[in-house]
């Protein structure tokens, strides 16, 4: 993780991220909507093997979030609805594992480098890490041999392993290559099936929500003729639905900075010197009573055109802020959008005797139930 873009210090930061941004831009989201309606197609046929059902949501919807990123970014086609044991599903399973141990080793890599390097911890188990390695290597190997271009994340990384202007002391090769590919399907895959599960866990909670999402979603894709980019867009209760999503589960429990120049905190005095690592609490800030009443209540008009600003700037932080911010927001925003359409728009989803209302949680480094999200999907 530490080549990733998440771990690399500035300045190579800096170069890095800008040479990646461009595959995240409103024209590439555009040219992966087919794509992506596709998964979408593939999770509504698989839906309709367990109507009727106890299903566990963030299985199923784990399947459409890896075949999401792995056509969308490498070009490969995982087939998760198929072959439920694929390599790939494998893989997402272990990269989302919720052991305590794995809780303690990200907590040391976040605050310790020293424990990372003294008990040779890994942010992701070395298996999956392999598997993916090899895979992204191999898929390197063909696109440069063949001439092929898709315009996708391995096309981007190539690009940039063959550019000539790093440094002398940061080659863009090797370990450095293979991060950026393994932190992107981990990153987009754990996002995605997250916000998608525990939105459908709110869902099922709260039918007059759910009947008002359906309402829009058909009504805005009979306005376009069909379901476009620019429909997603126009679905304002559905970004409304997907924030509030985020604020009451934020996926990760905090984000970590270091100071860049000496701060004087207002009123207090305290100086936070250059250098110093700030942990910011992403849960505690989004259920936060003074900022947003009421935090437990699953509430998507808090992001209306009429509440939204009266947010107070850098308390709701689903993917950061400021110049590193989480470059692939808009992926994961379009990614989570898309599957609740595929689904809101074919299904009702309803709670059953093994939901859970509260949630519990795992102690884990990512947010995540314990015993998943059950529901039931049925006809409309």
């Amino acid at each position: 993780m530490g080549y990733s873009l998440l771990g690399i210090k500035t300045p190579h930061w800096k170069s890095l991220r800008t040479k990646i941004s461009p595959i995240f831009t409103t024209g590439k989201m555009k040219m992966m909507m087919p794509l992506i309606k596709e998964c979408g197609e593939n999770l509504n046929n698989y839906i309709k093997t367990v109507l009727n059902k106890k299903s566990e949501a963030k299985e199923i919807t784990g399947k459409y979030t890896t075949d999401v990123i792995t056509t969308c970014a490498f070009g490969i086609a995982a087939n998760s609805f198929v072959d439920e044991n694929s390599e790939f599903r494998i893989a997402g399973r272990k990269l989302a594992g919720d052991s305590f141990c794995r809780y303690i080793q990200a907590l040391s890599y976040s605050f310790g480098h020293l424990f990372v390097r003294l008990f040779k911890f890994k942010f992701i188990e070395a298996d999956a890490a392999k598997f993916l390695s090899d895979v992204f290597l191999e898929t390197i190997e063909q696109r440069e041999s063949s001439k092929f271009k898709r315009n996708d994340l391995i096309d981007i990384l190539i690009e940039l392993k063959n550019q000539e202007d790093w440094d002398d002391d940061f080659k863009f090769d090797g370990d450095r290559l293979v991060a950026q590919a393994i932190i992107f399907f981990s990153a987009g895959h754990e996002t995605t099936n997250s916000t998608i599960s525990f939105t459908l866990h709110e869902l099922c909670l709260n039918q007059e929500i759910q009947d008002k999402l359906r309402e829009e979603i058909k009504n805005i894709i009979n306005k376009h003729g069909e379901l476009t980019y620019e429909a997603v867009q126009d679905m304002e209760y559905l970004h409304m639905i997907i924030c509030e999503t985020l604020r009451k589960y934020p996926l990760t429990p905090f984000i970590q900075r270091e100071c860049v120049e000496d701060y004087e905190i207002p009123e207090t005095g305290l100086i936070i010197e250059k250098g110093t690592p700030v942990v910011i609490p992403q849960h505690g800030l989004h259920w936060d009573e003074k900022y947003f009443p009421n935090p437990q209540t699953y509430d998507p008009e808090r992001f209306s055109a009429e509440n939204k600003s009266n947010i107070t700037p850098f308390t709701y932080l689903p993917f950061g802020n400021g110049p590193r911010n989480c470059i692939g927001e808009r992926f994961a925003m379009l990614s989570s959008k898309l599957g609740i359409i595929y689904i809101i728009n074919n299904f009702s989803v309803v709670r059953n005797s093994d939901t859970q209302n509260p949630l519990t949680f795992c102690r884990s480094d990512l947010l995540q139930a314990k015993g998943g999200i059950r529901l039931t999907f049925t006809d409309i």
